[in-house]
C-alpha cells in the first residue's frame, strides 16, 4: 500500500515521464512474455532499484533476482542466464570501451551482445522535484540519462517493440506492451525542420540513394539490404548477406556510382558494399571485443562490387579483402567513391589491444603492432588501420615515372594505402570545392578527430591522437579525456615509409571522447545558402549534429572563441558548432538528390530528412 501511494504521489507531480514509461514497460513485458521465469535477472545501473519492486512484488514474481552494475562493475557473477538489461548512455559507453576494466564487465559485454533490444526510451525530466523528499530520493539518478536500451536474451519476436516517434504509430495492434514515445530531433535553426522519412530499420549502418525517393540501407546485424521507395520501407530485403556481427562486424558500408568500366559498352549503376562475410548470420562467437574464438572467425572484412539492375544487385565481385581477426572491433567501413572514380574506404587497426593488458595475447602478436599503426618494428600492413584507395577492380592506384608504385610503396598491400595511422572512424567525406577527402577518427578516451586527408596522410595513431600522446597501455583517468600537460605537434617515432608519409595534425578534436561518426558536405543552397557547401559531422555520446564552416582555400575549418585552438575541452565549447539534437545515433548524413540533408539513427531505425520549415 505504501509503495503504491507513492507511486499516486509521482504521478501526481508530473515529474518524469520516461521514468514510469520506463517501468510500466519492464512490469509488461515481465507479465507478458512467457519465456521469462521466475528467476529472470533484472540488470541495469544502480538507479534500478528505483522501480526494480514492481515486477517483484506487484506482480508476485518473489523469486526474480536483481542484480545491479555498482562501483564499475558487478562485485559477483551473475545468479541466473536469463536477463532482462536496462542501459543507460553511461553503461552503453563503458559496455562498448574496452579500456574501460571492471570485474564481470566482459560477461555483461557478452549478454549485451547476445541479446536483442525490445524497447527504448529518452530520459528528459518534464519538471524539477524534491530530491530530499521520498518517494523522490532514488529518482534523482535517473535525471539526464539520455538514451536507455531495454534488452532480452530471452526475446519474443511478437513481444519485441521499438520506441515510435510523436508522428509514427505501431502496426502491432494485439501487444500488451507499453510502446515508448520518442519526440522528433531537434534543430538549433528554427527555420528549418525534421521530418520522418521512414521508421523501422534494426540496426542501420549507412545508405545509398538510387534514384529520387529509392534509398538503400544496410542492417548491420541482418546482413540485410532495404529499400525506402518513396517513403516506403519494402518489407523483402533488395538482399541477404551473411554476416558476422559481434562488436562491430556486419554490414557497414555502401556507396553508389554510375560509371562506365572498361568492360562496359554503356554506362551502369555500380553498388560497393563493405562487410565481415561469413558462413551464416552470427556464428562468430566473442566474449570481448579482443577475444573470439578463431574457429568461428569469418572469412574476412570485403568490398564486392554489385550492378544495379531493374531492382536487384546482381554479379558481385570481390574486389578487396581485410582480415577480420582476432578481434572483433575496429573494422570501420565507411566507403566512398570519390571524384576520381576510385574507391576509398577506411579500415580500422582491427583490435582494441595497445599493450598486453588488453590483448587476447601479447601487443607483439596483435594487429596494432605493425607499421600501419607507427610501429616501425613492427608487421608489415595487411590493409588495416588506414584509408585504402583502390580502383573499381581493386587494383592500386600506380603512379610514378613508370606508374608501378603506389604512394607509400610499390608493393600490395602497402600500395594501395592512401593514409594509415588510424585507430578507427566511421566518417569519410569529398569536398565538392576542392574535392579534397576527409575523415573522422575515434580516440581511445579522448582525441576524437576531423582531418584532412592528403595523400600519404599518417594520422599517428598509436604515438598520437587529437593533440595528445598516448604513454602507456591506459592513456585515460577515470574521467573522459587527456588532463595531462603535454600537447604534440611534431611526434617523434613515427613510421614514414621512406618519408613518403607525412603527418597531419587534425583540423579539429575533441579533448573528450565523444564517439565522432558521419560526416558529409552539403553541395546546395536548399537549405540555405549559409549551409552549401558546409561539412555536417555526428557522434555517438552526446547524440549531436555538428555543423561546420570552412576557410576560403578549404583547407581548414572556420573556427572561432573557444574552439580557434581547433579543441573541444567541454559540452559548453561545442554550442556554437551544434545544429541538431536527438537523433538516436546518427551513423550516416547524405545529402538527397532532392538537395536536402537525410540522416540515418542507428538507435531509433528511422531515417529522418532535415528540410525548410515553412510554419
Amino acid at each position: 500500500m505504501f509503495g503504491l501511494i507513492s507511486t499516486l504521489i509521482l504521478i501526481g507531480t508530473n515529474t518524469n515521464e520516461t521514468f514510469f514509461e520506463l517501468s510500466a514497460f519492464i512490469s509488461n513485458y515481465v507479465t507478458s512474455n512467457t519465456n521469462l521465469d521466475d528467476e529472470t535477472t533484472l540488470m541495469g545501473q544502480h538507479w534500478i532499484r528505483s522501480f526494480s519492486w514492481i515486477p517483484m512484488y506487484v506482480h508476485g514474481t518473489i523469486n526474480y533476482v536483481k542484480d545491479v552494475f555498482p562501483e564499475r562493475y558487478l562485485k559477483e557473477p551473475l545468479k541466473t542466464n536469463d536477463v532482462m538489461m536496462v542501459v543507460d548512455g553511461q553503461l552503453k559507453h563503458d559496455i562498448l570501451d574496452y579500456s574501460v576494466q571492471g570485474k564481470h564487465l566482459d560477461e555483461i559485454r557478452k549478454i549485451y551482445h547476445d541479446s536483442d533490444r525490445i524497447g527504448m526510451f529518452v530520459d528528459s525530466p518534464t519538471s524539477n522535484y524534491n530530491t530530499n523528499q521520498y518517494p523522490f530520493t532514488n529518482m534523482k539518478e535517473s535525471r539526464g540519462l539520455g538514451l536507455i536500451e531495454i534488452r532480452s536474451n530471452q526475446a519474443d519476436d511478437n513481444n519485441m517493440v521499438f520506441a515510435l516517434t510523436t508522428n509514427d504509430s505501431s502496426d502491432k495492434k494485439d501487444m500488451n506492451i507499453t510502446t515508448p514515445k520518442l519526440e522528433m530531433p531537434t534543430l538549433t535553426d528554427q527555420s528549418l525542420k525534421v521530418e520522418l522519412v521512414a521508421s523501422g530499420l534494426s540496426y542501420p549502418t549507412t545508405m545509398a540513394f538510387v534514384g529520387k525517393d529509392d534509398i538503400l540501407v544496410l542492417e548491420k546485424n541482418n546482413g540485410t539490404i532495404k529499400r525506402i521507395l518513396n517513403g516506403n520501407l519494402l518489407e523483402k530485403p533488395v538482399l541477404d548477406l551473411n554476416v558476422a556481427n559481434k562488436i562491430e562486424r556486419g554490414l557497414l558500408g555502401i556507396a553508389v556510382a554510375n560509371q562506365t568500366l572498361k568492360n562496359d559498352a554503356n554506362e551502369k549503376t555500380y553498388i560497393y558494399l563493405f562487410y565481415t562475410q561469413s558462413l551464416k548470420d552470427g556464428n562468430d562467437v566473442c566474449s570481448g571485443a579482443t577475444v573470439c574464438d578463431e574457429n568461428t572467425n569469418p572469412l574476412g572484412n570485403r568490398i564486392y562490387r554489385f550492378e544495379w539492375t531493374d531492382n536487384k544487385l546482381i554479379n558481385p565481385n570481390l574486389i578487396l579483402d581485410i582480415p577480420a581477426g582476432p578481434g572483433a572491433d575496429h573494422n570501420g567501413g565507411v566507403i566512398k567513391v570519390g571524384p576520381d572514380g576510385n574507391i576509398y574506404v577506411l579500415a580500422g587497426d582491427g583490435d582494441s589491444c595497445w599493450e598486453d593488458e588488453f590483448c587476447t595475447g601479447t601487443f607483439e602478436a596483435s594487429t596494432v603492432n605493425a607499421e600501419s599503426s607507427n610501429v616501425p618494428s613492427g608487421h608489415p600492413p595487411d590493409g588495416r588501420g588506414g584509408i585504402l584507395r583502390i580502383t573499381p577492380y581493386g587494383e592500386p592506384i600506380l603512379t610514378g615515372e613508370n606508374k608501378t608504385t603506389g604512394i607509400l610503396a610499390d608493393h600490395s598491400p602497402l600500395n594501395k594505402y592512401f593514409g594509415y595511422g588510424v585507430r578507427n572512424g566511421f566518417g569519410l567525406a569529398f569536398d565538392p570545392i576542392s574535392n579534397k577527402l576527409w575523415d573522422t577518427e575515434n580516440g581511445p578516451g579522448y582525441g576524437d578527430e576531423i582531418n584532412l586527408v592528403e595523400p600519404g596522410f599518417n594520422s599517428g595513431w598509436l604515438r598520437v591522437q587529437g593533440w595528445w600522446p598516448v604513454e602507456n597501455a591506459q592513456p585515460l583517468p577515470p574521467e573522459r579525456g587527456y588532463f595531462g600537460d603535454k600537447m604534440v605537434t611534431i611526434p617523434n617515432n613515427l613510421e614514414t615509409f621512406a618519408d613518403k608519409g607525412k603527418y597531419s595534425s587534425p583540423e579539429f578534436a575533441w579533448n573528450m571522447s565523444v564517439g565522432v561518426t558521419a560526416l558529409e558536405f552539403l553541395r546546395n543552397n536548399t537549405l540555405g545558402s549559409q549551409y552549401q557547401n558546409d561539412m555536417f559531422a555526428a557522434d555517438y555520446n552526446n547524440d549531436y549534429l555538428y555543423n561546420f564552416d570552412l576557410i576560403e582555400d578549404r583547407t581548414r575549418l572556420d573556427l572561432n572563441g573557444n574552439l580557434a585552438d581547433k579543441v573541444a575541452n567541454n559540452n559548453q565549447e561545442l554550442d556554437g558548432i551544434v545544429f541538431g539534437r536527438g537523433f538516436g545515433i546518427a551513423t550516416d548524413i547524405k545529402e538527397g538528390p532532392d538537395g536536402y540533408l537525410y540522416v540515418l539513427s542507428h538507435l531509433h531505425g528511422n531515417l529522418y530528412r532535415i528540410v525548410p520549415n515553412s510554419d
